[in-house]
């Protein structure tokens, strides 16, 4: 096989899983709000455009989702409606600017074969149908895969260092991501603990602390009042709710076990994840041991590691009541970035154990476009007939609420606030009519998830 072919087999590999999400979202969406859509989207498009500017930082439970609003503002201003199909494209879209950073860290670091190589396994990782959780979802695929984005962006530009107006820009990434999801404080701490290393290499923890003792501390100081500022500014006018107030009475197991299971949510099977967490805490631990190793110009990936790992920390004081919740499709991404990053530090400190990352590239590869093929296949028309479901019951509105897919005590008050958009002309149920169907009377059961 020649040097050619074998460059476009890689090349096509690295493209195939964005492929088949985007062609999965184009042929499966619709353009109809589901869940938390009816509140975060479907309730503030229906108010005047002055409350919604008083509304603009409210909290979304935990979450300030400014940005998932200026994007409904803007998409609102320009074509004159709000499009739930649309906002799942471009929310995904965002993952291509993770892989864009991912590719572009790794490549520099590892050269054209070996980083294609790193990408292949990546690509199918992030753009895998596991994230269908998000990906069919305008909220979350808007806010989910938009704050690892932000979060991603403001870390290269910090590491990338230059002057003022690209340290501003990363701030201001740094600020976008923590006004999309509450996962976005994360990077503030990140950032801090990024702005204590100064450039160079040291090989050694000793001779990293004497570069650190020799550095300037202005960096770190501002960053330190920006990180406090920030998480102060957040909360400011936070009450928890019942999840957090029951996380917080979670047993110091319950805790622990959450955060392994959420690093190994990978593979998405409790028992299996917890294994796989276990592994993934001791890689973490070791590149963390050999970080004056890492060459610096994967010191973004590191610190992107660092900030996945905190926003799964983070978790225990929200969602920590039941270990088991850390096994989510939503939070999927999130281990995905992880395990990328992990796997390119532990590739870069050189040893042994990079020889044996190096040699199972190709069998995480294999691996995980398997895992992703079986579930394009087994999901395809799960996805089909749960969005057909979606399509169908809302078309019996406003004859009948209990078409609308939100909890069964809030349809009446989700029906006024659907009604209270379609009058504003921002959206119409009858688009989603085919040619020559008329208007179910009644909807149809939601459909259950049925393995072969």
């Amino acid at each position: 096989m020649s040097k050619r072919v074998k460059y476009c087999l890689l090349i096509s590999s690295v493209l195939l899983p964005g492929v088949l999400l985007f062609a999965a979202l184009a042929f499966l969406a619709v353009d109809v709000p589901y869940w938390d859509d009816y509140d975060a989207i479907v309730r503030y498009m229906g108010w005047p455009f002055h409350e919604r500017m008083r509304h603009l930082f409210d909290f979304h439970n935990e979450h300030r989702i400014v940005t998932v609003r200026l994007f409904l503002e803007a998409m609102a201003a320009t074509t004159g409606k709000i499009d739930f199909k649309a906002c799942m494209f471009f929310g995904s879209a965002q993952i291509a600017v993770l892989f864009a950073c991912f590719a572009f860290l790794h490549l520099r670091q590892f050269g054209r074969r070996l980083g294609l190589a790193v990408m292949v396994p990546a690509a199918w990782h992030l753009f895998s149908m596991l994230n269908f959780d998000n990906a069919f979802w305008a909220l979350t695929s808007l806010e989910n895969f938009g704050v690892l984005m932000w979060a991603f962006l403001a870390i290269v530009l910090v590491g990338k260092g230059g002057g003022w107006l690209v340290q501003t820009v990363a701030i201001l990434c740094a600020i976008l991501s923590a006004l999309t999801s509450a996962q976005g404080l994360a990077v503030f701490p990140v950032l801090f603990l990024s702005s204590l290393v100064p450039d160079g290499e040291a090989g050694s923890w000793r001779g990293m602390l004497n570069l650190v003792r020799r550095a300037s501390h202005a960096r770190p100081v501002a960053m330190l009042f920006l990180c406090v500022l920030a998480v102060l500014a957040y909360f400011h006018g936070f009450s928890s709710g019942e999840a957090g107030n029951a996380a917080m009475e979670s047993s110091f197991v319950e805790k622990i076990l959450y955060v392994i299971a959420f690093l190994g949510n990978l593979v998405p099977v409790y028992p299996l994840a917890l294994v796989c967490g276990v592994f993934v805490v001791a890689g973490i631990a070791y590149a963390c041991f050999c970080f004056p190793r890492l060459p610096s110009r994967m010191r973004p990936v590191f610190f992107f590691m660092l900030y996945c790992t905190g926003v799964a920390l983070a978790g225990v004081f929200f969602r920590a009541a039941e270990a088991r919740a850390a096994i989510s499709f939503r939070y999927y991404i999130i281990s995905a970035c992880l395990f990328i990053s992990l796997t390119g530090c532990l590739l870069s400190v050189g040893g042994g154990l990079s020889r044996i990352v190096g040699k199972s590239i190709p069998l995480l590869a294999i691996g995980f476009c398997l895992l992703d093929l079986a579930v394009t296949c087994v999901g395809w028309p799960m996805f089909k007939s749960r969005n057909e479901a979606l399509r169908v019951n809302i078309l019996t509105w406003p004859g009948r609420t209990d078409g609308l897919r939100i909890e069964e005590d809030r349809q009446k008050t989700a029906s006024e606030w659907l009604r209270r958009m379609e009058a504003k002309g921002l959206y119409e149920t009858s688009v989603l009519l085919r040619e020559g169907e008329s208007r179910p009377k009644n909807p149809v059961p939601w459909p259950k998830p049925n393995f072969p």
